[in-house]
């Protein structure tokens, strides 16, 4: 399959839409600007991740109450399985 049907099979999924949705609610509540969201994302997902260079993508979620972190745990192990899958 092609990108573009792999594409087509991912925009019609309902669980794209709870993805985003969950992923925007925990963007927008986890710090009160965009800078902060970012720099404090960068360091709990890439700086503080344990795992070494090339497999940070091993982190199904950082430590921490925000919901963000409860976004990640539930969708980043679907995503990361696709993305293994499709190579």
């Amino acid at each position: 399959t092609s990108h573009k049907g792999f594409i087509a099979a991912e925009a019609a999924s309902p669980v794209l839409v709870d993805a985003f949705m969950a992923f925007k609610r925990g963007w927008d509540e986890f710090r009160p600007t965009d800078e902060l969201r970012l720099q404090d994302l960068q360091i709990a997902y890439i700086y503080a991740n344990p795992n070494a260079l090339g497999s940070k993508d091993n982190l199904d979620f950082a430590q921490g109450p925000e919901f963000y972190h409860q976004a990640h745990k539930q969708f980043h192990p679907t995503y990361r399985a696709i993305l293994y899958e499709r190579n």
